[in-house]
């Protein structure tokens, strides 16, 4: 899809900032071809709620947001390669940077997470995903805007600096605040058309349904404290 000035800046900065990196940042065809290939210990840093909803087969949960985390690790052999995913990728970067320092030197993420997992036709234990499919036409998207009385949908990408430290943010309010909000998250790249429908030209853009109408858009990162802050003045 055709993406503004603004977004094209936001693609250098990020090709710029994490090329060192990339060898171990891995597509789900790669991710599960080295997993057969040099066998270790595979790792969901998603909430356990999270986890319940469907997870890779043999991953372990260890919450990234828990305050026991890092002693979680504490049980694997450091030789072994570790493979770490979350549900886009926002925690299992940072994830990763706290596997290396405890000293395992073998570590791989899974790109876009297990949405991008899922999307690839890979399968998973547990009850499935209910994040939108690829290709979600208008039909499922009204149904979706109309699910709940407040409806936040955040139309992001994998490649998108601002949008992977965004979406845990959303994950754990999402998780947090069931009852106040719906959060959905839907991938541009995948979802190309309702994108276009909806006018997104910038990323990150978020856009809060109240009663199935259309309350307010935001463009950009935004802070936890001013997404809690919307969903107070939004559910008054």
């Amino acid at each position: 899809m055709r993406i503004t000035i603004f977004l094209f800046a936001v693609i250098l900065s990020v090709a710029s900032c994490s090329t060192a990196g990339s060898q171990n940042v891995l597509d789900p065809a790669k991710f599960e071809l080295s997993i057969k290939d040099q066998p270790g210990i595979i790792v969901d840093v998603r909430t356990p709620a999270e986890y319940s909803e469907g997870h890779i087969a043999n991953a372990r949960n260890i919450d990234f947001y828990s305050s026991g985390f890092s002693s979680g690790f504490g049980q694997f052999d450091k030789s072994k390669p570790v493979y770490v995913y979350c549900e886009r990728g926002g925690r299992s970067q940072s994830a990763v940077e706290k596997i290396n320092k405890l000293g395992f030197k073998n570590v791989y993420e899974l790109e876009g997470g297990i949405i991008k997992w899922e999307e690839a036709g890979k399968k998973v234990e547990g009850k499935s995903s209910v994040l939108p499919p690829a290709g979600i036409n208008s039909e499922e998207y009204n149904k979706l805007t109309n699910s709940h009385k407040l409806v936040l949908v955040d139309f992001s990408a994998t490649w998108c600096g601002p949008c992977r430290k965004l979406s845990p943010i959303l994950e754990k309010i999402g998780h947090q605040r069931p009852n106040d909000v719906k959060v959905v998250m839907i991938d541009v790249d995948s979802n190309e058309a309702i994108a276009r429908q909806i006018g997104i030209e910038e990323l990150p853009t978020l856009i809060w349904y109240k009663d199935g109408k259309l309350e307010l858009r935001m463009i950009g990162l935004r802070s936890e404290k001013e997404i809690n802050e919307t969903i107070d003045r939004l559910i008054k």
